[in-house]
């Protein structure tokens, strides 16, 4: 299991706890190494370490702030397909409406239960999203099928144009598993990540040890702020929840409305 399937398995809350803990520790550390490097060294000589914890600050905010930005835009990428993918469905529906009475009634029930499988789908959690989207894929191939048959007892422009909504459908429908399933942040860059944090906070915590700082709460602040920052940025990086399904639902109710 490489460190985004372990990060998807772990509840947001114990991830939070272990960031923390690891902060905390890895400040402690530094600020142990410090006094007893302070220890060794006489107060003649003195040990310049200001420029190094500002550099290494430095990079860690860049990589958060570079990081932040890179998992923001594919949230916003993720909305705006729940947008595209409910104006395909509510095309294909719409277009079903012209086909005739016994082939539209069965399209429309085959295209309202997909609608209500994608929704769910995202709400399920990832243990049974793939389920759900299986399930999804079915129906996509009884959709196609019915369509080809449909096709070949009417070859008419209006039967095309309800195959290319199909076909747009089908399409929306790849884009979204692909960028929210498949689209992640990678493992390395995770651990480089994270890697730099606890470099980081050692690096703080060696500098107020070796220059005779004192154990603060300030510390406890530190490791929270930068905690919360991890935390949202591992949010943001998840698939599923963290997207809303306003677009699927709105055209859900539409669709119930108007039956």
């Amino acid at each position: 299991m490489n460190i985004v399937e372990l990060m998807d398995a772990l509840p947001l809350w114990s991830i939070f706890f272990i960031l923390m803990v690891t902060i905390l520790l890895s400040t402690e550390f530094g600020f142990l190494l410090g006094k007893r490097e302070k220890k060794r060294v006489s107060e003649a000589k003195s040990i310049r370490t200001g420029p190094v914890v500002t550099a290494t600050l430095g990079l860690l905010a860049f990589m958060l702030a570079f990081t932040f930005s890179t998992v923001t835009s594919r949230q916003n990428e993720r909305k705006h397909l729940v947008i595209d993918e409910s104006n395909a469905i509510g095309t294909a529906y719409l277009r079903a409406e012209v086909l005739p009475q016994a082939d539209r009634d069965a399209v429309q029930r085959v295209l309202r239960h997909y609608l209500s499988l994608r929704i769910a789908a995202v709400q399920a959690g990832k243990g049974g999203e793939l389920e759900l989207l299986n399930t999804a894929k079915e129906l996509q191939n009884e959709l196609w099928l019915m369509a080809v048959d449909i096709a070949a007892r009417s070859p008419t422009p209006i039967t095309a144009l309800f195959m290319q909504s199909l076909n747009e459908v089908f399409d929306m429908h790849q884009k979204r598993v692909t960028v929210g399933l498949h689209h992640r942040m990678p493992s390395v860059f995770w651990v480089i990540l994270f890697g730099l944090a606890i470099v980081s906070m050692i690096v703080g915590g060696y500098d107020s040890g070796l220059h005779g700082g004192r154990r603060s709460i300030t510390s406890l602040f530190v490791a929270l702020a930068f905690s919360v920052v991890l935390l949202l940025v591992v949010t943001l990086d998840r698939p599923g929840r963290a997207v809303t399904q306003f677009a699927l639902i709105d055209l859900q109710q539409d669709i119930s409305k108007s039956r």
